[in-house]
């Protein structure tokens, strides 16, 4: 970063994803917003991914879970996260993700 800087170049990284990463990482970013994320429950779909029926059964799970302890709220297909849940922010994310 020092060396580019000094070199008068603009430093700056950056990654190529595939579909599902850029997913993932509307996941983690867009969980942690007062708005959350919307899901559509009863098509097991979020944005334009399609849950695998396996996964999206481990989601549900989880979202009973975290509504159980008071974690997330869902309303409407959305899920937000509580004051609580915002300490468990990458550990809910991380349970939200699609695989390839």
């Amino acid at each position: 970063y020092i060396e580019q800087t000094l070199a008068g170049k603009k430093p700056m990284e950056f990654e190529i994803l595939n579909d599902t990463q850029r997913m993932n990482e509307k996941i983690m970013t867009l969980l942690r917003t007062k708005e959350g994320i919307t899901i559509d429950i009863e098509n097991e779909f979020f944005d334009h991914y399609k849950y695998p029926t396996a996964l999206w059964k481990n989601v549900v799970a989880h979202l009973e879970e975290y509504t159980a302890n008071n974690w997330i709220t869902i309303s409407n297909g959305n899920i937000a996260l509580t004051n609580n849940g915002m300490l468990y922010a990458d550990h809910i994310a991380a349970n939200l993700f699609a695989t390839n």
